[in-house]
This record gives C-alpha cells, structure tokens and sequence, in this order.
C-alpha cells in the first residue's frame, strides 16, 4: 500500500469516526451533552497534520447544521481543530494548554456571539454551554493524546521497536492533567448527576402533591354532591307528591340546594354520574322509589374550577379535568380549550419518560436546551369515581432547572483546573529545567565522542536523584577524560610513527620506481607501465630507444659531475618536448619513451624527430657548451610484435641502426 494510500485511509477512517462519536452523547445537564467527535480529530491531527485535520471537523460537523439547524457549532468546532494545529505549536508543545486558551480567546467568545445573540439562550444558558464547551475540549484532547499514546505504544511493541516518543516534561504534564481532567470531569458529572436527581425528584413530587391536591378536593366535593343529591332523592320520596306537582316540590327544594337545577327525568341513562355536553355541569340519576321516572340534579363545576385553577399560574402548573371520551371540562392549558378534545402528545415530543409521568416538549424546532427549558412534567390521575373523569397535571421543568448552580460548579472546576495546567506547567519546567540540562549535555558528551578533551560541567541541581545522577555522570566523565587524555597522547604518538613509516614507505617506492640523478621513471616503473598498456585489449602504441652518441667521450673530456649535468638536462629536454607519452631512463645514457595511444607510423616518426629537434641545441654546462646528439630506435605494438621482450629488442636493434647510419638517426 502506498504512503498516499495509507493517509487517505487514515483520514477516511478516523473522519467516520469522528462522525459517529458525535452521535454518542453524555447528559450533563437538561439538554446540555458531552461530545466525543473531537477525539478522533486530534489523532488525524497529530497522524497528519493541521489541514487534513480541519477539513476532517469541516465534514464530521456538518450533520450538526442538519439536527440544530444552524452552522455555529461547525464552525466553533472546526475552529478549535485549526487552532491547535497552528497556534503557539512552537511556543506550548503540551495540546491542552493549547486548547484552554483557544476557548479563552476565540471559543467562549464565539459561543456568547453566536448562542447568546442569535439563537437567544439567555446568559446563564450561553455561559453554561462555554463552560461545559471548554470542559468537553479539554477533555477530548487528553483523551486524544492517551489513545495515540497507547496506539504508538502497542504498534512498537508489536514490531519489536522501542523508541522514545515523549519527553519528560510530556509525560509528567499528560499524566498529571489526565489525572486532573479525569477526576474534574468525574465531578461535574456527579453533580449534574444529582442535580438532575434531585430536580426530577422535586418536580415529581410537586406534580404529585398538585395532582393528590386536586383529586382529594374533587372527591370531596363530589362526595357532598352526592350526599347532597340523596338527600334529595330521599325528601321527594318520604313526601311522595303528587306527579303534577313534583316540579313545584322540586323549585322548594332548589333554594335549600347547591344544584343548579332538579328535575325528574322519564329515563335513566347508563351511568348515574355523566357530564354534559359543554363540559361544565356534572349530572346525577337515581331511581325514584313509588314515582315513575328519574331524579336528576345538576351541579356546576365553576367552584371546582376555581379552586383548583384560580391560585395557579400556567406558566409553573397546568391542571385539566378530562372526561372518558377525552373531553377537556376544564383547563389553564392554553393548547387545551374547554369542550374540546385533549391534544395530549400528538404536537408534543417525549423528552424523557419517569415512573409517574412523561417530559415532554410542545415546541420543536429549537435547539436541546431550550427544548427542556420549555418543557412540561406530565401526570396523568386514575378514572376519578364513577364519573369517568381524570386529572391531568402538567408541571413547567423551567422553575427546577438550575442554570446557575451548574455554571458555578463548572466554572470552579474549570477555575482550578485551568490554573492547575498553567502552575503544574510552571513547576515542571522548574523541577525539570535541570533534568533536561542534565539530558542535552549527555548528548553532547555523546556527540564529542571520540574528541572529549574539552572540559564538561554537569548541571546540579536540589532534588537528590537528579543531584546523585549528575555526580555519578560527572565522575564517569572526569574518568573517561583522563583516559581518554593518555590514550590520546598515545594515539598521537602512534600517528607520527605511522606517519614517518608511510614516508618512509613512499621513499622507498620512489627510489624502487625512479631514477635518483634524472627524476625520471627507471626500469622496473618502464617494465611495469610496459606490463599494463599491454594488457589493455586491441590497444598500440609506440616504443622508442634512445641512446646519448659519444656520452664516453662526454665524460672523458667533461668529467663525470658534467657527465651526469648531461643526463640531467637530456631528461629535462625529453620532459618538455611536449611529447604524446611517457620518458623513462633505463640505465647510463639508455632513454626510453612509450608514445601512447599511437596514431599511426608518421604521427610516431613526427614524436621522434621532435626529440632530436629538442636536443640539437648545445648544453651550457659550468659556461661550456656541451653538444649532443641521439640515435633513436622505433618499434611499435602490436604491428611488429605481440612478445614485450621481442618489442624491446626491435625498438633496441633499431637504436643501433642508427648509429650504424652515422648517428643522430631515427630508424626502424
């Protein structure tokens, strides 16, 4: 798999994940969630970099825009990633630190701009998001870095490699703000935790008391109705009058009666206790013994309705006597009219179901938090006595949620823990500072290596191990350089012996290979050089034998110091003729010159008459002028011959040819 490969995956995978974990959610509060996206985020942003990180946030984040319907939490949320990445990288090393002061400077400020004045949480709403925003950020990037930790860690145990990833000073500042992230968080969690408890607790029980209130009050009342409409029904039948004037009998008894009406019906319907059809009168029958028909009496439910609603506010307690058929008798539910059906939840969302009762939200389409401050704990009561009718108590989540109380917490927390990050900092740089020192001049030490002549000062410091670690290191140090000093004084002594023997040795080869009057290549170095241009494959060249005419007579006229004078300048002349080869002297007055590569024959014969040319020109010796002249001999390889011994013979035969020609001759 390629490295290309290999990073599109990383991104693919890590960015899905991010995306998921979004989704994963802890409730801190009534609509106020910890996310976990960013986790994956910060790994892609240590893996890859700044930009493949914050175009990874960019695609994670966007479902927000779908579920809150607002493009803020993308942008806050991308934000963070592109500021860690790039922002004082060079200056803090340590991502948390990074990440409280992107909250300080641009997240909180951001979250007041944007959940504040646009999407209208109030402040203590806005200042609990930025709170738990930071906490959540915090926490995410401890997180982050514990799983790249641990992922490096198990990777390089799985391959058999160990090497260093972390500083001291990382991991003494991950370990201690992990450990403090973890037990701040645990906190906060703990007290939203009994927070929420205790408010749906407190909500419950006032929804109960509302609803034990209103059902004892309406069981009361309908027991004296009741009682009141048997005494009725047993005065009309001990008077037993006459059927003409029952309804005259009945007027007497409405005065003396807290019915709104009596009356003897023909028939008696199904059930004795029933409602009319707007809702507000309550009907009671009974059989009327010796009379034909039914006694009806009917009871307004206007003192009911006032009690129970008149000292209630709507915008804390909504209460709704509802009929069998789900007939709403009354309500201070504004969605709830009289005479109506009852909307129950169809409009409604649950937000969350307890024991007694269900939360439930009417409006929607805004965001989570608003959701729950608008919300309504409903409690639904049994089928009160025969008349079919229930309570339904709806009581507003608004006066239990504490916005302060948990804002205080969070701020505490995060209080301390910022502090703690920027003091724990502080003192691990000071703890530290010397530990690092002590590291970077071990390095150095190691570096010097061989060369540690210098003398090192180890830095000290007041904690005793790192103080014990400095001075047993100073002592190790102070040995090596005293050995190191002998052994380097040794050393050089052996490099001068050394260097004198490989003088030696190049003097010995120069005397071995040249000749010591002329400077010039000698015999062995021309059988050598012979050797290896002959080995070259499909190569030729030249071979000329020279030899000084007269040279005896030279030395016999002249003396040997002019003699030797002779050969001296005869070699120099040979060395400046510009010649396409190599001289060499072979013994007394014997030259030889290997022209190489060869061109052909008359190139040769131009090289040779070059050198007699050269050498025409007389010698001015101790102010004598010595002349001299040559014979050269010519042979060449591989036309004459292959053999070495052969062609030296040729080119040494053709000398003598021309001596034999009077002398300063060329011949072949």
């Amino acid at each position: 798999m390629s490295t290309i490969t290999k990073k599109l995956a990383i991104f693919l995978i890590l960015t899905t994940a991010s995306y998921y974990l979004n989704t994963l959610t802890v409730s801190l509060y009534y609509g106020v969630h910890f996310l976990f996206g960013s986790i994956p985020l910060i790994i892609l942003l240590k893996k890859l970099g700044v930009w493949p990180a914050f175009i990874g946030a960019i695609i994670a984040q966007s479902y927000t825009i779908f579920i809150w319907s607002h493009p803020y939490a993308l942008f806050i949320f991308s934000l963070e990633i592109l500021f860690i990445g790039y922002f004082f990288k060079d200056k803090l090393s340590n991502l948390i630190i990074r990440d409280a002061l992107y909250w300080l400077l641009l997240g909180g400020p951001l979250v007041f701009v944007f959940y504040g004045s646009f999407l209208n949480f109030g402040l203590e709403g806005t200042i609990l998001v930025a709170l738990k925003d930071t906490m959540n950020g915090l926490v995410n990037v401890w997180v982050a870095e514990f799983v790249y930790f641990l992922f490096v860690f198990i990777a390089n145990v799985w391959k058999s490699k160990y090497s260093s990833m972390y500083t001291m000073r990382e991991v003494v500042s991950y370990l201690s703000s992990g450990v403090l992230l973890v037990l701040s968080f645990t906190l906060v969690m703990l007290i939203g935790y009994y927070e929420q408890t205790k408010d749906r607790s407190q909500l419950s029980i006032t929804a109960e008391d509302k609803l034990s209130e209103v059902n004892r009050f309406y069981q009361n009342w309908f027991t004296e109705t009741q009682e009141e409409h048997n005494d009725v029904l047993n005065n009309l039948e001990e008077a037993a009058p006459n059927p003409q004037n029952i309804d005259t009998y009945l007027e007497g008894l409405t005065t003396s009666s807290s019915a709104t009406s009596l009356a003897v019906v023909d028939t008696l319907d199904s059930s004795m206790y029933m409602f009319d059809e707007g809702g507000n009168q309550l009907s009671l029958q009974s059989e009327i013994d010796g009379i034909e028909g039914a006694l009806e009496t009917r009871h307004s439910l206007s003192e009911v309705e006032a009690f129970i609603l008149d000292p209630l506010r709507p915008q804390e307690i909504m209460v709704s006597l509802i009929s069998e058929d789900d007939q709403v008798i009354f309500s201070n539910n504004p969605r709830a009219e009289s005479g109506a059906r009852y909307p129950y939840n169809s409009e409604a969302k649950v937000l969350q179901t307890m024991e007694s009762g269900q939360v439930i939200a009417y409006q929607t389409d805004v965001p989570a938090m608003q959701m729950w401050k608008q919300s309504i704990y409903k409690m639904t009561s049994e089928s009160l006595t025969d008349a079919g009718a229930f309570f339904v108590v709806g009581a507003a989540f608004t006066p239990f949620i504490d916005y302060q109380l948990m804002n205080q917490a969070l701020a505490i927390v995060l209080a301390v823990v910022i502090l703690t990050l920027i003091i724990g900092e502080l003192l691990t740089d000071r703890l530290l500072k010397r530990f690092e020192s002590l590291s970077n001049t071990t390095s150095e030490v190691v570096e010097a290596l061989p060369d540690i002549s210098r003398e090192i000062e180890l830095p000290r410091s007041i904690i005793y191990e790192f103080e014990t670690l400095s001075v047993n290191f100073q002592a190790i140090v102070n040995e090596w350089q005293q050995k190191y000093m002998a052994t380097h004084e040794m050393n050089e002594e052996l490099q001068e012996k050394k260097k004198q023997l490989e003088q030696s040795q190049q003097k010995m080869e120069y005397m071995a290979h040249y000749d010591a009057l002329t400077g010039l290549p000698n015999r062995r170095k021309f059988n050598k050089t012979l050797d290896e241009i002959m080995a070259i494959e499909d190569n030729r060249f030249g071979l000329l034998f020279i030899d000084l005419d007269h040279f005896k007579s030279i030395n016999d006229r002249y003396g040997h110091e002019v003699g030797d004078q002779v050969l001296q300048q005869v070699s120099t002349k040979l060395e400046s003729a510009d010649l396409n080869g190599e001289s060499f002297r072979l013994s007394g007055d014997e030259f030889t010159v290997i022209l190489h590569p060869l061109v052909n024959e008359e190139k040769m014969h131009e090289e040779s008459t070059t050198i007699l040319n050269h050498i025409q020109e007389p010698f001015l010796i101790d102010g004598q002028k010595v002349h001299v002249n040559l014979s050269i001999g010519m042979a060449i390889y591989p036309d004459h011959t292959t053999d070495k011994e052969e062609l030296i013979r040729l080119a040494d035969h053709a000398m003598y040819k021309s001596k034999k020609k009077g002398r300063n001759q060329i011949s072949w």
